[in-house]
This record gives structure tokens, sequence and C-alpha cells, in this order.
């Protein structure tokens, strides 16, 4: 019964991914923002819960940023391979970490619950601060930062992100773990 869920979670997930990514703007974004290679910008804000805290406090662990909206379909759909990657590398240093473009915190927080978000997300309202630093044009955006503070890696949206995903993950922790 798992595998046949995990099948037609697969296939929602491949259908979502065909689609076209939630754009703020049918404008094409300016080369600006953050790149691979560059060291990622220090963000800073609050939870979704009102307590304030800073990318840094990662440093010295792999970081897998996602920048998601509860109105976002794509973004949905790669929450249940999110979940898995907490859940995978928990014992490594590794953390998932969210930047949520919702206007509506409530509304943010109802889908973090119902979803069952387990990792913590910035609230960055519509265009906030933290969207304009990384220059977001579009969602789910994602961002994966070595234990140096360094973007790794910035993978597109596609059916197969998810293992993508993982698989830089898994290299950058093997890299990070060697330096230890």
């Amino acid at each position: 019964m798992t595998r046949v869920l995990f099948g037609a979670g697969q296939c929602l997930f491949a259908f979502l991914f065909a689609m076209p990514g939630c754009f703020k703007s049918n404008e094409a974004p300016p080369p600006t923002g953050p790149r691979v290679g560059m060291t990622a910008p220090d963000i800073q804000g609050e939870d979704l819960e009102g307590v304030p805290f800073k990318l840094s406090d990662y440093r010295g662990k792999v970081a897998v940023v996602s920048f998601w909206a509860s109105w976002c379909p794509p973004c949905r759909a790669l929450i249940p391979h999110e979940r898995h990657l907490v859940e995978k590398f928990k014992d490594r240093p590794f953390v998932m970490l969210g930047v949520n473009a919702d206007q509506d915190k409530e509304k943010a927080l109802e889908v973090a619950s119902s979803a069952r978000i387990n990792w913590r997300s910035w609230w960055d309202g519509g265009n906030g601060a933290i969207q304009t630093a990384f220059n977001i044009r579009a969602y789910p955006t994602i961002y994966i930062i070595d234990d140096r503070g360094v973007i790794r890696h910035e993978p597109q949206p596609h059916p197969q992100v998810g293992r993508e995903i993982e698989q830089h993950v898994e290299r950058l922790l093997a890299e990070a773990e060697a330096r230890r």
C-alpha cells in the first residue's frame, strides 16, 4: 500500500512540476542576486511563530533554503520530499529552511501545520527583504548551501528535482564530514 501511495505521489509531483512555476510577475529577472559559487546573504528575520533567527546560525551545516508559498502548487508538491530530507539527514550536519512568501501569515501557519512542515521558515510577506536580497521571481526557488555558507547548487523545478536535491545534499554532507 505504501508503494502505491508513494507512486501516486510521484506521479502528482511530476505533473505539478510539468506545469510552469509560480511567478511573481511576467518580467524576466534581472541578472542580480546570489548565484552558485557566491557566499549566501545572511538571511535575518522572524520565523512563522515570530521568533527571530538568521541563516548564519546554521553555519557548519549543509542547508537547503526553499522559497515557497501556500498558493504555489509546485511548492506544495515539494513539501513531502523536503520532509523526507529532514528525516533522512536528521543525525547529520543538515538543516532544511524555508522562506514563506504569503501575504497572510495566518494562512502560512495553517498550511505549515496541515502539510506537517517540521522545519523553520522565515515569514517574508509578499515581497519582503529576504526575497528582494535573493532576487526571487518564481516559486519554488531552492538554494543548496554548503557548510561554509557558499551556494553550491540552485536546482530548477522539474519532475525529479527532489532526487536532484537529495543527491547534492548527500555529496555536500560527505564533503563537510570529511573536513571534521
